[in-house]
């Protein structure tokens, strides 16, 4: 099933629980606004943006040493995941991703050898940038 929008790319299936618990499996767990944001990067990307981890809930998150209060897990409120890792291929690639996802206004961004973190936890004021 599309995220929100039949222009998406992206699915439901991309962002569920690696553990199979069933978090992420439905498009009320996605935040609407993470996926907006994801669409329009991989518009500007112009390439395909592969899903490394989205949703997790709170089991799996600390299996892969996700911190407490991580954007993965489900919002104390909404119930919904804020979060997803991208996969990127190389370091010309992670900058232009970089890039375009301060101008679209991401407000947290990982930076990691293989993947990027970006998140849209609006209970943040400015950008974070940091690495893994």
């Amino acid at each position: 099933m599309r995220l929100y929008d039949e222009q998406s790319r992206f699915t439901t299936g991309e962002f569920r629980c690696r553990c199979e618990c069933g978090f992420g499996s439905h498009e009320k767990d996605i935040d609407p606004t993470l996926i907006e944001k994801l669409n329009m990067l991989r518009r500007l990307y112009g390439k395909a943006i592969a899903v490394v981890s989205g949703a997790r809930c709170v089991e799996y998150n600390r299996s892969v040493g996700g911190v407490e209060n991580s954007a993965h897990l489900p919002h104390s409120q909404t119930k919904q995941c804020r979060a997803v890792d991208i996969y990127v291929v190389d370091s010309a690639d992670r900058y232009t991703l970089v890039d375009y996802a301060l101008r679209i206004g991401f407000n947290r961004i990982g930076l990691a050898k293989t993947f990027l973190h970006l998140d849209v936890a609006w209970d943040l004021e400015k950008h974070i940038i940091f690495n893994y």
